[in-house]
């Protein structure tokens, strides 16, 4: 049987071609392990996109999504790089987005926490906020 982790990855994958195919995109995807999840191509582009699925966390506030972004490499740890993807594309299941990030969001990074609901504050400074990444 599947890992929970395993499953909501391919649950974010299926949100990511779905709304692929609402903007009529055409998605493939690779068929050896690599350093992405999908290709993407859309508007004359061809983007290597990694897919996370970013969820509620117990230690965070209401409204923020976080995901990991480390992966394990020939058994260490490391963060991806514009040299090998294009964009990290979240989907968000608390809010039902998908957030298209581009590079200077999330290299060299380990994780990211992603806000959906503005703080009881209203602040905004200092937090990702999904409205400006919706895809």
């Amino acid at each position: 049987m599947a890992s929970d982790t395993t499953i909501k990855g391919e649950l974010a994958c299926l949100h990511l071609e779905k709304r692929a195919y609402e903007k009529g995109a055409i998605v493939s995807r690779p068929t050896i392990e690599c350093g992405y999840d999908r290709l993407i191509d859309y508007k004359g582009k061809i983007y290597r996109v990694q897919v996370k699925y970013a969820g509620g966390s117990a230690s965070h506030a209401e409204g923020v999504a976080t995901t990991n972004l480390r992966r394990s490499d020939r058994n260490k740890s490391q963060t991806y790089t514009k040299k090998e993807i294009d964009a990290v594309v979240c989907y968000l299941p608390d809010a039902d987005l998908l957030c298209w990030l581009p590079p200077d969001v999330w290299e060299g990074k380990s994780a990211l926490s992603i806000r959906y609901k503005l703080p009881k504050n209203g602040q905004k400074k200092g937090c990702l906020m999904a409205e400006s990444y919706i895809w």
